[in-house]
């Protein structure tokens, strides 16, 4: 008997550590629960329970509508007129000038110096500044909160769901939480970059490294190709070159196993991406998103383990417990 893929239902090679047909890596041992087969579906529904259901304005939220809202910026406060800005100065600054300035108005500026900061760095995603955004939901003016919020979800990182959910807890401001809903929805039913970055520079880059390939197939250039797969947001495409990576280089790829689990993750498998996790290895020097990503990741796991607990799909649950209790060991014997 066929052992089956969890995600695309085709059967798995024989001794294969991932599915050849979608690149899912594989744990042996655990079949896909039967109440819930699949991870987005499941996300995206716990998104949709997180905004109180007695607000007339989300009981007329379809998926469109919240999509819609997702995309759409809402009206930043207002606030001095333009001329109380700081004189522009024409000496020339640095990128990373720029964003320090940036953070440092999102952070002490003016109430519309805030929003339209915020707004400004909507789809942002490095890491500092997914970390200022974060720190700035405990902002004291509601329309800053909505800016700061739709700027998180038009990130399309997933590795924010763990403190928007617990954002969720303590808002209560109905416009605040109108938002929450669409920019959760557009993180869960939306795959991050989406294609958008996709320029003629990454299609050349990818035709050349596919050229390369056909005379000398190794696991860096295939690793290199995922790469831009995932930055073009061609996810599965990705996946299946990161797993290419590991599997023709015959021992764990950390890189590759990271990158791995991180789109995994953007494709709204969480499961997949904790399964990764375990398997990197701990004699490595990971960049410091690894940390930010291991944190998040672990956080969403515990999230969607209780809310699998709330509703009686213990055999789900017990799949992320699982995972989560051996990178815990794993980062104790570490």
């Amino acid at each position: 008997m066929d052992i089956i893929c969890f995600r695309c239902r085709q059967p798995l090679e024989p001794g294969g550590g991932y599915c050849i047909h979608c690149g899912a890596s594989y744990q042996g041992g655990e079949s896909d629960p039967t109440p819930v087969s699949n991870e987005r579906t499941f996300l995206l529904e716990r998104a949709l329970e997180l905004t109180d259901p007695s607000s007339p304005a989300f009981l007329k939220f379809g998926e469109e509508e919240l999509l819609f809202r997702g995309g759409q910026p809402p009206a930043p406060p207002l606030g001095a007129a333009r001329e109380a800005e700081e004189p522009a100065t024409d000496a020339p600054q640095s990128a990373a000038d720029v964003l320090k300035a940036e953070l440092a108005k999102l952070k002490q500026g003016a109430t519309w110096e805030r929003g339209q900061t915020a707004l400004s760095l909507a789809g942002r995603n490095e890491p500092e500044v997914l970390m200022a955004l974060l720190r700035q939901l405990a902002d004291r003016d509601v329309e800053v909160r909505t800016c700061v919020v739709y700027a998180l979800g038009k990130s399309g990182n997933p590795l924010i769901l763990p403190p928007l959910l617990e954002f969720e807890k303590q808002e209560r401001d109905s416009v605040v939480r109108a938002q929450l809903a669409a920019s959760l929805y557009r993180l869960v039913a939306t795959p991050a970059l989406g294609g958008k970055s996709d320029s003629e520079t990454l299609r050349k880059e990818r035709e050349d490294l596919r050229v390369h390939l056909c005379r000398e197939a190794t696991p860096d250039l295939y690793f290199e190709r995922g790469k831009l797969h995932l930055k073009g947001g061609h996810l599965l495409k990705a996946a299946g070159d990161f797993s290419r990576s590991v599997d023709e280089s015959g021992h764990p790829r950390p890189l590759a196993l990271l990158h791995r689990s991180q789109t995994f993750l953007l494709m709204g498998r969480p499961l997949y991406a904790l399964d990764d996790l375990v398997a990197c290895p701990a004699d490595f020097e990971y960049p410091a998103l690894f940390q930010f990503h291991r944190a998040a990741l672990l956080a969403l796991a515990r999230q969607i383990s209780a809310a699998a607990r709330e509703k009686g799909l213990n055999d789900y649950a017990r799949l992320f417990e699982r995972r989560i209790e051996r990178l815990q060991i794993k980062k104790e014997s570490a």
